[in-house]
């Protein structure tokens, strides 16, 4: 298990839709109402290994609660901000299950064999070291997002600052970026 992540770590990559090289499902989103009733709701249940909250509105408009489980992770998001990054694509979506993160080697190439396979690059995100896209497909209606590790030696500083670049629903918008920070809400 990495110690920086916590994502189990295999020796050899599986191939997901289309040959799309990846370590593992490392989380899935769902999107809700209000997250501070779902961390409510799940203090206490069995499997829950963490629970930790984190305000990214300044630059992804969401509060976002990760709840760490065997094999995959949740993170239920909830719109605070509906302009503001990841926030803009996700507003609209109806509440439930989202995406699948995928944790990759190489974003670049998960990214190219998933444009092959008729997915649309709706946004980018670097946070913490951790890169991040999201894709979605039209017709299998599908969103994933590949997520790379940041390297081993990465220390983040501590002032630093996270990042979102918005591309829109078909991925053809002019391109919108969104800066701030990630605050832990206690």
């Amino acid at each position: 298990m990495s110690a920086s992540s916590g994502v189990p770590v295999v020796s050899e990559a599986f191939e997901w839709l289309g040959g799309i090289k990846a370590r593992c499902v490392h989380h899935v989103h769902v999107i809700v109402e209000d997250v501070k009733a779902v961390q409510k709701a799940l203090v206490g249940a069995r499997g829950v290994d963490s629970m930790t909250m984190y305000d990214i509105g300044a630059y992804g408009g969401c509060l976002a609660l990760m709840v760490r489980t065997k094999p995959v992770a949740i993170e239920y998001l909830q719109v605070t901000h509906p302009e503001i990054g990841l926030a803009r694509l996700i507003k609209d979506d109806p509440l439930g299950l989202s995406e699948i993160s995928l944790l990759v080697d190489d974003i670049e190439e998960a990214i190219k064999a998933a444009k092959e396979l008729g997915y649309i690059l709706l946004g980018r995100s670097l946070a913490f070291g951790c890169r991040e896209a999201w894709l979605s497909h039209p017709v299998l209606k599908l969103n994933i997002e590949f997520m790379m590790a940041p390297p081993a030696d990465y220390k983040p500083s501590a002032d630093e600052m996270c990042e979102q670049w918005i591309y829109g629903h078909h991925g053809d918008e002019e391109e919108k970026h969104f800066r701030g920070a990630i605050k832990k809400v206690e």
